[in-house]
């Protein structure tokens, strides 16, 4: 009766191994198109041809890496078109901020806080500004809302993940009441015959 527990346990571990690569498949697999899909290195290379001033070692790479995480944490899987580039120009303008005679000769880590806070940003496209003497008016922003496919990722998972810890945990109930039957049968109390 032991191996019985032994197998629904294993049953139950397997069956959690099998969601937990289901649920790293689908991550891994999801589509990701993306209106932008450039590296940081090319968008390094960018920063690095435009600027107008030279840029420390490894700082290409940083301003490039922030802009990237902008885009990401902004639009998700499907970059907003275009953004990535407005992105990029108004870090070189920021860059331009710092050119004056005397000002900073290289743009380093610790230093020009402007063109680093600026690196962190991902400009939106569709919004607009416009003022006059007697109002400002930023326009409309549309309301964003997640892309179908990751809510039908979420109601998948959700589908699949909500039942596995229920079978695994009745499979072992009914195992263990299986050898807890198992036990008491066999010590059942033998009744003497006096004779």
């Amino acid at each position: 009766m032991n191996s019985k527990l032994v197998s629904e346990l294993l049953k139950g571990i397997v069956l959690t191994l099998g969601l937990v690569l289901l649920l790293f498949a689908m991550a891994v697999l999801a589509p990701q198109a993306r209106a932008d899909s450039l590296n940081v290195s090319q968008v390094a290379h960018y920063l690095d041809q435009w600027t107008a001033l030279p840029l420390a070692p490894h700082v290409d790479r940083l301003l490039a890496t922030n802009l990237l995480d902008a885009q990401e944490l902004a639009w998700g899987s499907q970059w907003q078109e275009g953004s990535l580039l407005a992105s990029e120009n108004a870090v070189l303008k920021a860059i331009t901020l710092y050119v004056w005679p005397g000002g900073p000769t290289m743009i380093t880590v610790g230093g020009e806080e402007l063109v680093w806070v600026q690196s962190n940003i991902a400009i939106d496209t569709t919004l607009s500004v416009g003022f006059s003497a007697d109002s400002l008016n930023f326009g409309s922003q549309p309301v964003v809302t997640p892309e179908p496919d990751v809510l039908l990722l979420l109601l998948i998972a959700l589908v699949v993940a909500l039942p596995v810890p229920m079978l695994i945990r009745s499979g072992l109930r009914r195992s263990m009441a299986n050898v807890m039957r198992a036990r008491l049968a066999s010590y059942r109390p033998r009744v003497q015959v006096r004779s």
